[in-house]
C-alpha cells in the first residue's frame, strides 16, 4: 500500500545518486526495502524512493529457517542413529563373547565357542588354551593328591603297627613321637581323601548350585548314617554361585559329616544369599558353648574322644572359609538346641 502522508527519514541524495536501505520501522512499525534515487528537474533537486514491506518475506525466512532446523535436527538424529546401529553390530561379537564368558563363570559351559571376527580370533583361542590348561592343571593336582593320599596309607599303616611292636615298650617317649607324627600324617591324608571323597569325579568348575548338590549330598549322608535314621532337612536356592564347587562341598559336606556324627534326629541346612552367602549347619546334638566353640576349630582336637574322627573336619571348613575371605562361627542352635555352624562368604 502507498505512504500517503508518511515521510521516510532518509538522507538528501545528489543527482543521479541511487542508494538501497533497509529499514527496521516503517511508519507502521514493519521492516522496509527502500530504494532512493536524486535526480533534478528544471533546476531543482527531487529525491524519490519506493519501498516495499518485508513483513510477508521475514516471516518466509523465518519458516525457512525452521525448517531447516527442524531437517537438520533430523537428518542429525538419523545420522546418530545409523552410527549407534553400526557401532552395536560392530561390537556384537564382542558382546556375544561377554555372554560365554558369564557361562563360564557360572558352569555353563568350558570354552568360547561363538564366532569372532578375525581381529579377536587369536585373543580368543588363547583364552580357550588358558581356560583349558586351568582346568586341566586343577584336575591333575586334584588327582595327583589323591593317588599320593592313597599311596601312602599302606605306608602309614606299617608305621602303625610298628609303634605297637614290643621293642618299643623300654622306649615310651620315641613310641609317643613316632605314634603322634604318624597320626599326623594320616590326619592329612584322610583330609585329602575326604575332599576327593565328597567331590566325587565331576569336571572341576567354579559354579556350584545349592539346590542339586545338596539333595545329593544329605542323601549320601543319610545312607552312611544310616543307623542313626536322620532327618536332614535342606533349604537351598536352585541358583548357581560364583564359588569352586568342590571347595562348596568340601566346606558343607564336612560341616553336614559333623552334623550327623552328633545329632539325635534332626539337622537342618540353610543357604541363603544377600550381600554375602550364608551357609548354616544346626542339630539336635549336645551342642557347645564359650571355650568349646573356640576349641572345635583347631585341628586335630576333638571334644568327644568316643565319636570317631580325627577332629579336622571343622579345620578344613575353616580354610577353605579363609580363603574366600569369609568367616566360621560357632554357636548354639536357637531351634533345635544342639551345635549350630554358620559360614558366611562375600559375593564378590
Amino acid at each position: 500500500p502507498s505512504l500517503q502522508n508518511q515521510i521516510l527519514a532518509l538522507p538528501p541524495l545528489l543527482p543521479g545518486q541511487t542508494k538501497i536501505y533497509h529499514l527496521e520501522n516503517g511508519p507502521q512499525q514493519q521492516p522496509l526495502l527502500t530504494l532512493a534515487q536524486g535526480l533534478e528537474k528544471f533546476g531543482h533537486r527531487i529525491g524519490m524512493s519506493v519501498s516495499e514491506d518485508l513483513s510477508s518475506v521475514d516471516h518466509d525466512i523465518t519458516s525457512i529457517r525452521l525448517a531447516y532446523f527442524g531437517l537438520t535436527l533430523l537428518l542429525l538424529c538419523c545420522a546418530i542413529a545409523l552410527q549407534s546401529s553400526d557401532i552395536k553390530r560392530s561390537l556384537q561379537p564382542l558382546a556375544n563373547v561377554g555372554r560365554e564368558l558369564d557361562n563360564i563363570t557360572t558352569g555353563k559351559q568350558q570354552q568360547i565357542t561363538v564366532d569372532v571376527p578375525a581381529e579377536i580370533k587369536l585373543l580368543v583361542k588363547e583364552v580357550n588354551r588358558l581356560l583349558t590348561l586351568v582346568v586341566r592343571r586343577l584336575q591333575q593336582s586334584r588327582t595327583a593328591i589323591g593317588n599320593l593320599a592313597h599311596a601312602l596309607k599302606p605306608s602309614l599303616a606299617l608305621l602303625f603297627r610298628v609303634a605297637e611292636h614290643p621293642a618299643f615298650n623300654d622306649y615310651p617317649e620315641l613310641r609317643q613321637q613316632l605314634q603322634t607324627q604318624t597320626d599326623s600324617i594320616h590326619r592329612a591324608i584322610e583330609r585329602e581323601l575326604k575332599r576327593a571323597r565328597i567331590a566325587g569325579n565331576q569336571q572341576a568348575s567354579i559354579a556350584f548350585n545349592p539346590a542339586a548338590e545338596l539333595t545329593t549330598l544329605a542323601q549320601l549322608l543319610q545312607t552312611i548314617y544310616a543307623d542313626k535314621q536322620l532327618e536332614i532337612n535342606v533349604n537351598a536356592p536352585d541358583v548357581p554361585v560364583h564359588f569352586d564347587r568342590e571347595d562348596m562341598l568340601g566346606m558343607i559336606g564336612n560341616l553336614l559329616d559333623n552334623a550327623c556324627k552328633w545329632a539325635t534326629h534332626t539337622i537342618n541346612v540353610d543357604i541363603t544369599f544377600a550381600q554375602s552367602l550364608t551357609i548354616s549347619v544346626a542339630d539336635d546334638g549336645p551342642g557347645c558353648d564359650g571355650l568349646d566353640a573356640q576349641l572345635v576349630t583347631q585341628r586335630g582336637l576333638r571334644l568327644d574322644e568316643s565319636i570317631p574322627g580325627h577332629g579336622l573336619g571343622l579345620a578344613i571348613v575353616q580354610d577353605i572359609a579363609e580363603f574366600y575371605e569369609g568367616e566360621l562361627q560357632i554357636s548354639r542352635s536357637q531351634t533345635l538346641g544342639g551345635f549350630l555352624a554358620t559360614v558366611r562368604l562375600p559375593l564378590n
